[in-house]
């Protein structure tokens, strides 16, 4: 009497609309969030961190040229959000329909689980710096990193490089 299953068992199983979170006991078959940050948000942000580091007395000099590389982006950034998004959407469809047929033994040659892995590496391109929205990703937490830096603080004797 054979007692094993076919199928993996998954120690956590979540897909909703903005996470998805696939892990077994030996493998981690999907960590992904959808992006939710808006392009139009880091102009903003930037925006208010540098009127908060002038209130603050720190020196702000644009030596590196943060806002324009901020405005440069922006268009392709938002394409880049649309893409993201459809690919994030097929990416919940593909993985609720995989859960309910389970994932087997020996699923390297598993179409359908294939497939959900290659829509995935499409959509960890948005996650790298070289890419528009990946770029503006990481603009953004650098500016949050040196607001709260900044926050409550007496910032006259700092320089501050944008």
């Amino acid at each position: 009497m054979e007692t094993t299953s076919r199928f993996i068992p998954l120690e956590h199983q979540v897909v909703t609309d903005n996470e998805i979170r696939i892990i077994g006991s030996c493998t981690n078959f999907c960590s992904e969030q959808r992006i939710t940050l808006k392009p139009e948000e880091v102009l903003a942000a930037y925006k208010s961190f540098v009127k908060e580091a002038k209130a603050a007395g720190a020196n702000v000099v644009y030596r590196n040229k943060t806002k324009k590389r901020i405005t440069e982006l922006l268009d392709d950034a938002k394409a880049c959000l649309i893409e993201h998004n459809a690919l994030f959407d097929a990416l919940v469809s593909m993985w609720g329909k995989k859960l309910e047929t389970g994932i087997p033994y020996g699923y390297r040659d598993d179409e359908a689980l294939n497939r959900i892995f290659k829509v995935q590496g499409q959509n960890s391109k948005f996650f790298h710096r070289n890419n528009p929205l990946g770029a503006l990703r990481d603009i953004y937490f650098d500016i949050e990193a040196r607001r709260r830096g900044i926050r409550g603080r007496d910032c006259s004797d700092t320089t501050i490089f944008l």
